[in-house]
């Protein structure tokens, strides 16, 4: 499963319109330490709705955005309320491995994050 499909699986689960994701993300980038927000301008967050949506389409958006998504998503209390079976992906890189055995294993990883491996 990609990072954009894990996104619209957890969006599906928690009932959210890309709109409503929007108005979460809005929040989690422009609020002050107490969580308050000024200024909020319904065109922002439809203009951002949008925006989100074709980076989900995209194959080419930056993992770290989706990150970032992921993360504003898995630390939201309704999420967390479902307790859904999702595990954030997240490579990280290893000093110890050398870069071929690295390559490998997250080609490997990806393949079974698609459901691309049929005999292990």
């Amino acid at each position: 499963m990609t990072k954009q499909q894990q996104i619209q699986s957890i969006l599906s689960a928690l009932g959210w319109s890309l709109t409503t994701f929007a108005d979460v993300v809005y929040e989690a980038r422009y609020s002050d330490e107490n969580g308050d927000i000024y200024g909020v301008n319904n065109d922002e967050i439809q203009k951002l709705a949008e925006k989100i949506k074709k980076q989900l389409q995209r194959p080419t958006t930056q993992q770290e955005l989706l990150d970032s998504y992921l993360s504003v998503l898995c630390e939201h209390p309704e999420y967390q309320a479902l307790q859904l079976d999702h595990t954030r992906l997240n490579h990280l890189h290893h000093d110890n491995l050398p870069y071929e055995l690295e390559e490998l294993l997250s080609q490997i990883s990806a393949a079974l994050d698609n459901n691309e491996v049929k005999n292990v």
